[in-house]
């Protein structure tokens, strides 16, 4: 729209243009009728007009380019919260899904801890009446069994939630992205408000040529009042006209002047011209010194070249004995291999002799142990009956001690459940309650970035608004001061046209500028209070999204601090269920423990009449036992004899072989000096030929 308007301007003003070929067709016999004074000063006239028209068309298409890179942003900048909307959007939806996840896995604790808790009682009752141990048994199994498909649902369940977190998170990174993109298209208006600054500066500079260009009009009109002034005393004096022409002929005289200046100037550019070529000449006799030093490096390249084949020839024969002698140092080092593989076997050999002795004499030491273990153990079972009778006795004392302890245990046991039964109820409540407040955190949380975004967006809608106000005044601004300019032009054209009737068409057109001057005032100040009103609505709006942020921000606080309240009472219930709990369990185990006991005591009183028979029994057989030991050790003792000889000789082997292996390491390093002084060599050459290459 902006750019029509100053299409239908230019268009105006060209029609106004008193330069036309209608207008020239018009007047070019009035024109024709003035002094060559008064055409000369018109024509500057018009070729001022023109060159503002020129600056101005210029301008107006900067202008354009500048909205509609604005425009361009504007857009970009509405699609950019678009896409932040819907992505708020979507996370609120993604919170709900996770709120009624964690409901769900609210529930699944609870009955999970509740079948955590029948199947604790289960387990009392099945210690409690022995004669339903089948049946409880089997119930127990099942309770397991939906146990562990309840841990596979809860294992589903944290898939889930990891697989929510995930695209949480990833739409947390398209919500930076997208901030980041923000974030750019801020930068760009800057950029392009910086731009529409600098513009702004090059259309006051252009303003301020427009009115330089004025005032040399305004000039030029006073001059030629003084022209009209001295057509009429031309009239009337003939002389000044004479003076006049003097004034001109001296002018030309200056004119001719300022040429001879022009022939001189050309006179020194051809002289720096011929200078030029002596440099040329000299610059060719420096390239005949390069191209004989060109020659000698040429000489001392080939020189170089058969001192490289030289060397490269020493080189490769110097590589050949070094591969002779890495092949002899493999060959050695195979056959200390093969030493030393040798030697391995006959170390093997003499191990498996020494383990076979160790084994022997740990056969020896064992049954030397065990003939004194039975001798003292035939000296102790005669004394055994008499321990095992008094161990029956206090047996019966400590199982009567016994029974009334477990007495009083269960009843406290009992009274513990009870309290842990209601510690329970509160905790349950308690998380209840923090779930609640958790999902009323979210829903603020929600809330308050919802209302952040939305002030960021009216921020950013009254940043334009303001921007086209700017724009706006500027317009005003610029229209007004046309208008103050154009409107003391236009008496003084009404009043050449009704002097000069031959100026009548050219003056016309000059006094309608001011009218026009007028309008485009008129529009560019409505405009400018639209914009005003609509800066004002939205400064408004931003008032009150600033406030609803505030009040989100606040309730989002409380949310917090109820969130965190609640999670304080929530550890705390937690923290006392625990303790009842423990304290339940604490007394559970102390009752098995003691029934355990009981249990242990008759146990070891049936087990104690048992002992006693056996122990006459194993003390008719340990003088048996003790006499095969005796003969077991004898055996023993002849073989250590027979191993030790045999171990003996394969040292002296050993040490035999070695010897063998130190002269072949001999010969090794040997070679290995040899190998070490022909790779010396080597490397040596090698670098004789890589210097050579390099100077080459």
């Amino acid at each position: 729209m902006p750019k029509a308007k100053a299409k239908a301007t230019t268009t105006e003003n060209d029609s106004a243009n008193p330069y036309d070929d209608d207008d020239d067709d018009d007047d070019d016999d009035s024109f024709n009728a003035l002094p060559t004074g008064v055409l000369k000063r018109l024509q500057v006239m018009k070729s001022d007009n023109e060159h503002f028209k020129k600056e101005k068309k210029r301008l107006e298409g900067k202008k354009t380019e500048t909205e509609t890179v604005r425009e361009a942003i504007e857009q970009e900048g509405d699609d950019t919260l678009k896409k932040s909307d819907e992505l708020i959007k979507k996370i609120e939806d993604q919170a709900k899904i996770i709120q009624t996840m964690e409901e769900e896995k609210t529930k699944m604790y609870e009955k999970q801890l509740e079948k955590l808790i029948n199947a604790a009682e289960e387990e009392m009752n099945l210690r409690d009446h022995p004669e339903k141990i089948a049946d409880i048994q089997r119930e127990l199994r099942l309770r397991e069994k939906q146990q562990e498909d309840l841990n596979k649902e809860q294992g589903k369940i944290a898939e889930e939630m990891r697989k929510v977190q995930a695209a949480q998170a990833e739409l947390q990174t398209q919500v930076d992205k997208i901030k980041d993109e923000l974030i750019e298209n801020e930068r760009l208006l800057t950029e392009a408000l910086t731009e529409r600054e600098r513009w702004q500066a090059k259309i006051e500079e252009q303003q301020a040529l427009i009115d330089s260009i004025e005032q040399q009009i305004k000039e030029n009109e006073k001059a030629l009042e003084e022209l009209k002034q001295q057509q009429r005393e031309l009239e009337i004096k003939q002389k000044d006209l004479i003076k006049h022409i003097d004034q001109l002929n001296t002018n030309i005289t200056k004119l001719e002047a300022i040429l001879k200046d022009e022939e001189a100037r050309v006179a020194r550019l051809e002289k720096e011209v011929e200078e030029t070529e002596l440099k040329i000449k000299d610059l060719e006799k420096e390239l005949e010194q390069i191209r004989e030093k060109m020659q000698i490096v040429n000489e001392k390249i080939d020189r170089i070249t058969k001192e490289i084949d030289l060397s490269e020839q020493k080189y490769e024969e110097l590589e050949r004995q070094k591969h002779e002698l890495e092949l002899q140092k493999r060959e050695n080092e195979k056959k200390l291999k093969d030493l030393e593989d040798e030697r391995t076997d006959r170390n093997n050999q003499l191990n498996r002799l020494q383990q076979k002795l160790v084994a022997t004499e740990d056969l020896f030491n064992r049954v030397d142990i065990k003939i004194k273990q039975f001798e003292s153990l035939r000296e102790q079972q005669s004394a055994n009956v008499e321990s095992l009778e008094s161990e029956k006795n206090r047996l019966e004392e400590q199982k009567m001690k016994q029974t009334d302890e477990a007495n009083a245990i269960r009843e406290q046991k009992e009274a513990a459940i009870q309290e842990r039964q209601t510690a329970e109820t509160e905790h349950k409540e308690a998380e209840k309650a923090l779930a609640n407040a958790k999902q009323r955190e979210r829903e603020l949380k929600n809330q308050y970035e919802k209302a952040i975004n939305d002030e960021n967006r009216i921020k950013a809608q009254l940043s334009r608004a303001i921007l086209e106000e700017n724009t706006a005044k500027s317009e005003m601004q610029a229209a007004h001061a046309k208008m103050k300019r154009a409107e003391p032009m236009e008496t003084m054209w009404n009043l050449v046209g009704t002097v000069l009737p031959t100026l009548g068409g050219f003056a016309q057109s000059e006094a309608q500028k001011a009218s026009r001057a007028r309008a485009e005032y008129d529009r560019a100040r409505e405009k400018y209070e639209k914009k005003q009103e609509k800066v004002s609505e939205l400064r408004d709006k931003y008032a009150t999204a600033q406030a609803h942020t505030k009040d989100a921000a606040n309730l989002h606080i409380a949310a917090k601090q109820e969130s965190a309240r609640r999670q304080t009472n929530a550890q705390t219930n937690f923290g006392k269920f625990n303790a009842c709990k423990a304290k339940a369990e604490r007394l559970i185990e102390e009752h098995r423990s003691v029934v355990r006991k009981q249990q242990a005591t008759e146990t070891s009183f049936r087990m104690v009449t048992i002992q006693l028979q056996k122990a006459q029994a194993q003390l008719a057989s340990t003088t048996t036992e003790i006499a095969r030991y005796e003969q077991e050790k004898a055996t023993h003792t002849t073989q250590i004899n027979e191993i030790k000889s045999n171990i003996d000789d394969k040292k002296e082997d050993i040490q035999r072989h070695q010897r063998t292996i130190d002269a072949h390491r001999l010969v090794m390093d040997e070679n290995k000096n040899a190998l070490s002084d022909k790779d010396l060599a080597c490397q040596q050459e090698k670098v004789k030929l890589q210097l050579l290459k390099g100077i080459y």
